[in-house]
């Protein structure tokens, strides 16, 4: 394999939609959207290299592995996805071909409305613009984002946010009080178009002002019952599944938990990491005894942070989540890691 000669790793943050309220649909085909983002500690892994010129006509190398260290390429065609398309976009409008290997580390769930993609793509401008020298601000690099994807551009900004437009017009928001959620994927996915096309009209439209009030200074309670996502009611309605992890929430003792994005991921905010684990737990065992198969995970709200993309060391590059339990009666197996171990 070819020495790098230069080289950078970084996490990646996945969001969640803490508030969620479509406007209408646009003249574009779009909708327009208010949105209260969060991002969290969940993340997937980038890291780019510049190698020696190898002569192939394509400059750029993409590999994918889940953090067990198995390579997934062929859930992930490199050139399909926006990590490569990302590149490429960047190449483009720099006058740049350098000849680059990616390597993405996938802990994010698909089809799970973290924004793992969205990113994972803005990690890729955020990276290659320092590693091929282009001179963009984070501002040209989010402007480039929101032509890939309407989530891309909020990954330039670290903390609690608003979207507008089709959700890339992007306002930075307040220090939010420190957060820990509890997190479940199941198995069922669903498309953010097939999701669009099913939400009906509604007369009443919601803000999020007093939910950005509860972030502030509220007690967790209070941010649990002003939780909005407007997407919700569609992905229920095309998934019924979706209401039977809303129900294993509720019997853990969390009924207001809430789905993310179009889903289908379900979540629920704790006060603190004691409270998280205990919830994660009790969802656990009753994930189990309803044969609901999917991916629990505890995570923490990002705060404080100055950048986005937190650098890393490229030996940490496959570091299990913090807390992660895989729950899979098809295989009769159910698979946990706490504390970056295993049990």
């Amino acid at each position: 394999m070819d020495r790098p000669i230069a080289q950078l790793s970084v996490r990646t943050p996945a969001k969640l939609n803490l508030f969620f309220e479509v406007l209408g649909l646009r003249a574009d085909g779009y909708h327009e959207v208010d949105a209260v983002f969060l991002p969290i500690d969940l993340s997937d892994t980038l890291k780019a290299e510049i190698v020696p010129a190898g002569g192939a006509e394509d400059f750029l190398d993409l590999k994918t592995f889940d953090f067990s260290g198995r390579e997934i390429g062929e859930r992930f065609p490199a050139r399909e996805n926006l990590v490569y398309r990302a590149a490429c976009l960047l190449a483009s409008r720099c006058g740049r071909r350098v000849p680059t290997r990616l390597t993405l580390v996938k802990t994010i769930p698909a089809q799970a409305g973290l924004g793992g993609g969205s990113s994972d793509a803005a990690a890729a401008l955020y990276l290659l613009n320092r590693l091929w020298e282009c001179g963009f601000s984070r501002q040209r690099l989010a402007d480039l984002g929101a032509e890939l994807g309407s989530d891309v551009p909020l990954f330039f900004t670290p903390g609690l946010s608003r979207g507008r437009g089709r959700g890339e017009l992007v306002e930075p928001l307040f220090e939010a009080r420190p957060l820990w959620f509890v997190l479940f994927k199941p198995k069922v996915g669903l498309s953010t178009a097939e999701v669009y096309r099913a939400l009906g009209c509604s007369a009443e439209r919601r803000t999020p002002e007093t939910l950005l009030s509860a972030l502030a200074d509220g007690p967790v309670e209070q941010i649990i019952d002003r939780l909005f996502n407007r997407l919700e009611e569609p992905a229920r309605r095309l998934c019924p599944e979706l209401a039977r992890v809303a129900e294993a929430f509720e019997a853990a003792g969390a009924p207001g938990a809430r789905m993310t994005g179009s889903g289908t991921a379900f979540y629920c905010p704790c006060g603190d990491t004691t409270a998280a684990e205990k919830l994660a737990d009790r969802l656990g065992e009753v994930l189990v005894s309803r044969s609901i198969d999917g991916d629990l995970f505890l995570s923490k709200s990002r705060s404080g942070e100055r950048e986005s993309f937190v650098e890393c060391r490229s030996d940490s590059l496959f570091e299990a989540p913090f807390y992660w339990r895989g729950i899979d009666h098809g295989n009769h197996r159910s698979r946990n890691t706490s504390g970056g171990g295993s049990e």
